[in-house]
């Protein structure tokens, strides 16, 4: 493989032969890795850092740093060299930019609190270590923008080793290698060997790029970890839906008694995918719309499915926690059922009125047939075609969503209809029904007040 200019992620490795299935093509030392370990026992900047107790991420990043300072003097010369001087991860947009190019989208408060969390680190250790020792952190050297270089790299790639109790490393040249959703390999170590390997799940085709994956992320964490959001579907993709309790509601000592004790508190973020939504989402929304008529012991039960991983409400789609399934089926009225996707539809439509464009125009810029369309090919054009895919993606899957929920409850609409009114108990796993707009309505209203 050679290290080449890629379409996506910037620099890649494209293979420079035929490459087979299952074939491997990385054999890298484990003493080639860079470490905590590697930091600690660095004897310039390891033994202040861990005087301190400083934990991986800020030791690697101040390592990483001292490293580049250095230049050729550094074990790790060749190795920075290939390192992007601006890589695309989000430390490295302005607020301004997190503000316009992501409102509505629930990363855009991730992507705020990730750089601030960095520039927090930086005066902690800057106050701390940095200025105390400026023979070995000299103040050109250890700036606030350099530091976010070198977490930026950190986001970018460090990989978490599975056979080593998912430690993070950087990986010298097999770091290199670029996600793609639909690859299922991954960098880890053979402890037999002692070395980091890789064994391609397909082949590759001479001068074809050679792609590795990161884990099953959302096109939101890739955004923020990695500046791209890809252009082929994303399996794992999904979107946070936010929910919280009324305020007015007379039941809310009781409601957040019971997730409470359950370790939860509002409001509560759930992933909604494409293909359905965790069970969790549902049954926190039962909670929601539990009325007098549903005893406390259901409250508790409710808000105990909404902590654990159950079944998920669309066949197909996954459980958002690998925890074991608690025993849990729900038997209320068909009017609670209607009322707790009605829940779930107030703050799904919420979500979609928060962004300032609109899908079409989103899509008319990615496929550059917008009037706002940027012939700039430098990191401003990069930033908001990412944005664009990203606003695109979620609202994709929350319009699809939207649909599903109206389709439901027309539904169960009908069936209350059929049922002249009965007020029978139901057995619900995922069953069907129409849409209150008053009762829309009011929720609305209500996740809206500050």
């Amino acid at each position: 493989m050679a290290l080449r200019l890629v379409r996506e992620g910037g620099r890649g490795l494209v293979a420079t032969e035929n490459i087979g299935k299952g074939e491997g093509i990385l054999n890298i030392p484990e003493k080639l890795l860079i470490t905590g370990e590697t930091v600690y026992s660095c004897p310039r900047v390891g033994a202040h850092l861990k005087a301190a107790n400083v934990p991986d991420w800020p030791a690697l990043a101040a390592y990483l740093l001292s490293e580049a300072g250095r230049g050729p003097a550094s074990e790790w010369a060749v190795y920075i060299e290939t390192l992007p001087r601006a890589p695309p991860c989000i430390l490295q947009w302005s607020i301004d930019e997190v503000d316009v190019l992501l409102k509505g989208s629930p990363i855009r408060q991730r992507a705020i609190e990730a750089i601030a969390d960095v520039t927090n680190t930086f005066t902690e250790l800057d106050t701390a270590i940095f200025s105390k020792h400026r023979d070995v952190f000299p103040e050109k050297l250890f700036t606030l923008n350099n530091f976010k270089w070198a977490f930026a790299v950190l986001f970018s790639r460090l990989v978490r080793l599975p056979s080593r109790n998912n430690r993070l490393a950087l990986v010298p040249w097999g770091d290199m290698l670029n996600h793609r959703c639909e690859i299922e390999s991954c960098i880890d170590v053979d402890t037999w060997k002692g070395s980091v390997v890789f064994k391609t799940d397909r082949a590759f085709a001479k001068g074809k790029e050679v792609f590795v994956s990161y884990g099953p992320k959302s096109n939101g964490e890739l955004l923020l970890a990695y500046g791209v959001v890809p252009a082929t579907r994303n399996p794992s993709d999904s979107v946070s839906l936010l929910l919280a309790l009324s305020p007015d509601d007379p039941l809310l000592p009781v409601k957040e008694a019971a997730l409470q004790a359950n370790g939860l508190t509002c409001p509560l973020s759930f992933p909604v995918r494409m293909d359905g939504w965790p069970s969790q989402l549902l049954n926190f929304a039962r909670l929601v719309a539990a009325g007098p008529s549903v005893s406390q012991e259901q409250m508790q039960e409710l808000a105990a499915a909404t902590s654990f991983a159950g079944t998920p409400s669309s066949p197909s789609a996954p459980a958002v926690r690998e925890k074991p399934s608690l025993p849990f089926t729900p038997s209320f009225t068909l009017e609670h059922e209607l009322e707790a996707r009605e829940v779930i539809l107030a703050a799904c439509r919420l979500a979609l009125a928060g962004y300032s464009t609109t899908l079409q125009e989103d899509e008319a810029l990615l496929e550059g047939n917008s009037d706002d369309y940027l012939e700039d090919d430098g990191e401003q054009r990069v930033r908001v075609m990412a944005a664009a895919a990203l606003r695109s993606s979620e609202r994709r899957i929350l319009l699809r969503t939207d649909f599903v929920l109206r389709s439901e409850l027309r539904d169960m609409r009908n069936m209350q209809q059929a049922k002249a009114g009965g007020k029978q108990k139901i057995d619900l796993g995922n069953n069907f029904g129409g849409e209150s707009a008053s009762f829309i309505g009011k929720i609305l209203r209500r996740i809206a007040r500050p």
